[in-house]
């Protein structure tokens, strides 16, 4: 099985090399790095290990992933971020789950690295969504393995969400393709920055790309209020304490009510700044 990998990073001298080193252990064919213009050391610690580098220019993460896949020289390829850290048969796993269930694309099950409450919230979150194996009516992109002959019909980069880029993308896939996406039985764990500052930060860039989301297809903003405020304040948590995970509670409520919020403004101030 040959493979492509690709790694699109901004500013990931900390990360990185980890990352590097794990993939290397899955043996792929090639490896691709997509920079979006670091100002640290990120592509000289990538040049360790890949000479397929790329810097790119009116960067942001759905356009440099475009990139990328332009690049891939092989049919399968796997689109990995610098938090994660791949076991090496992660990519024979996710090859072998893509046959079994009938995918075009599958999406690793993760496991987020650390010991305080939020991370465990989120693991608790992750058990009863991503890590079940088979069909899926939505998936994030990374990591994930992908057929590439489905970048013949949609690409990441024709219809650009600046913020985040697994809603639009498998929205427009679903919609307008019939490929088949899905979970794999394996993990991959993802190392990121546990404190609540941080987590803030990132509940308000999901919130961001919600309202992107909205704004691009606004028929659908329904449906992403909907899962804002009812799938994560009521439905999420509810599953999973019957499940006995009490920790979602408090985490899915913060979330849901955040994204909610930087949603409803980025709407709000898109349509005033259009008048």
């Amino acid at each position: 099985m040959e493979f492509s990998v690709i790694l699109v990073v901004l500013n990931e001298e900390q990360r990185i090399r980890d990352s590097l080193k794990r993939i290397q252990l899955m043996n792929p064919a090639e490896i691709i790095v997509i920079d979006g213009g670091s100002k640290d050391k990120t592509v000289i610690i990538a040049q360790e290990f890949t000479k397929n580098i790329t810097i790119s220019t009116n960067s942001n993460l759905t356009r440099d992933r475009q990139i990328g896949v332009n690049k891939a020289k092989y049919d399968l390829l796997m689109l990995i971020d610098a938090d994660h850290r791949v076991n090496p048969d992660v990519a024979t796993k996710l090859y072998e789950d893509m046959q079994k269930y009938d995918l075009d694309i599958v999406q690793s099950g993760l496991s987020f690295v650390g010991d305080n409450f939020l991370t465990k919230a989120e693991n608790q979150l992750m058990d009863i969504t991503i890590n079940k194996p088979g069909k899926k009516e939505m998936i994030g992109v990374a990591p994930a393995m992908y057929k590439k002959e489905i970048f013949n019909f949609i690409k990441f980069d024709s219809n650009i969400t600046e913020t985040i880029d697994d809603t639009d993308f498998i929205y427009r896939l679903k919609r307008d393709t019939v490929f088949h996406i899905g979970n794999s039985s394996t993990k991959t764990q993802s190392l990121h920055y546990g404190s609540l500052k941080e987590y803030l930060k990132k509940f308000k860039w999901y919130g961001i790309g919600d309202g992107e989301f909205c704004i691009k297809h606004p028929f659908r903003a329904w449906r992403m209020f909907y899962h804002l405020l009812i799938n994560y304040l009521f439905i999420l948590p509810i599953r999973g304490m019957i499940r006995g995970k009490f920790k979602l509670l408090p985490y899915c409520w913060l979330q849901g009510s955040i994204r909610f919020f930087y949603c409803v403004k980025k709407i709000i101030l898109n349509f005033f700044q259009s008048k």
